[in-house]
Formats: C-alpha cells, sequence, structure tokens
C-alpha cells in the first residue's frame, strides 16, 4: 500500500489494483462461490466490488473498508477477524462457525445448567488463576478452541474436505 501525505492530514493509505484484487475481491469470490452469503448480500457485494472495479486507487480503501463492514461478523466471512486473514477458505470456515456456535450453545447451556459442573470440571493444570470455568460460555471456549484446531489441521492434511457432511469422516473407531 502506497502511503501519500495529505495536507493537515499526516499520511494516508491508497489501495492498489493488485491489492484490491489480492485482499478483497478474491476472498469475496471465494465466499460467494462457497454460498456463504444470502442472495441480497451476495447482490449487494456484487455492486460493492463493481464500484470499487471502476473507482480511483484512492477510494478503493473506502469500499473495501464497506465490504468488509457488511460481511463482518457473518458465519464464514473472510473478513473482520483480528486483520488475519483466516486459516481456512470461507466454505470449511463456515462450517467452522456454525460448529463453534452449537457448541458454544450446547455445551455453555449444560454447564451453567448444574453448579457441580463448574465445582468439579476445571480448567487445565497448567492455567494460571482461578481454577474453575468462570461459566458455560469460558468452558465452551475451551471446546472451540480445540474444534477449530481438529479442523484446520484435518482440513490441511486432507482428511476433512471442509463440507459438514465430511465431518463424519473425523469420526474413528479405532484406537489409535
Amino acid at each position: 500500500m502506497q502511503r501519500i501525505p495529505q495536507e493537515g492530514e499526516g499520511e494516508k493509505n491508497i489501495m492498489d489494483e493488485q491489492e484490491w484484487n489480492d485482499r478483497v475481491v478474491a476472498p469475496l469470490q471465494d465466499a460467494i462461490d462457497a454460498g456463504v452469503f444470502d442472495e441480497g448480500t451476495a447482490v449487494t457485494l456484487g455492486y460493492l466490488v463493481n464500484l470499487g472495479n471502476n473507482s480511483n486507487e484512492a477510494d478503493l480503501e473506502g469500499v473495501a473498508k464497506s465490504i468488509k463492514e457488511l460481511c463482518k461478523g457473518k458465519p464464514g466471512s473472510p473478513f473482520g477477524r483480528r486483520g488475519k486473514p483466516p486459516a481456512l477458505p470461507s466454505g470449511p470456515l463456515a462450517v467452522l462457525d456454525q460448529i463453534s456456535a452449537d457448541i458454544t450453545e450446547a455445551f455453555g447451556s449444560a454447564f451453567d445448567s448444574n453448579n457441580n459442573f463448574r465445582a468439579v470440571i476445571l480448567r487445565h493444570g497448567r492455567s494460571k488463576g482461578v481454577r474453575n470455568h468462570a461459566d458455560g460460555t469460558a468452558f465452551a471456549a475451551v471446546l472451540v478452541k480445540s474444534a477449530g484446531t481438529v479442523l484446520k489441521d484435518s482440513y490441511k492434511d486432507g482428511s476433512w474436505d471442509g463440507t459438514e457432511a465430511g465431518l463424519m469422516s473425523l469420526i474413528s473407531d479405532e484406537e489409535e
């Protein structure tokens, strides 16, 4: 990204066409192809990409921000994750996001349903501070992190194809 000084503003980012294509258009197209967005959102994003493709370089950063803001928080979105590109493509990322939400809801609710669980299900032995999980959400966050690691590793090594149906291929009845 090239920086140009503006009078009274310091320096301003200017996105060039290559960055626009690499950082915005390509990941967005992958997400749209994977069916991450509903039809209305996909159409709106298409209009914004078209606007960006027909804009000068000085305006690309603003269009990119609009696209990222519209995608932020949607399951499988390639944007809005601590400024880093996701470790998975949009399709598998949408599956991971859905599994994470399911784990948080199911296990968080179960954990919160009985205070005895908080007393006997403790944080990892190497964890510093309080031994007990604060609540079901904190307990579920541990499970979500573990599930995310399994899915990312399985996708990278080819044992999971990135689809929800493909999750069944990860079940093994054999001892290792």
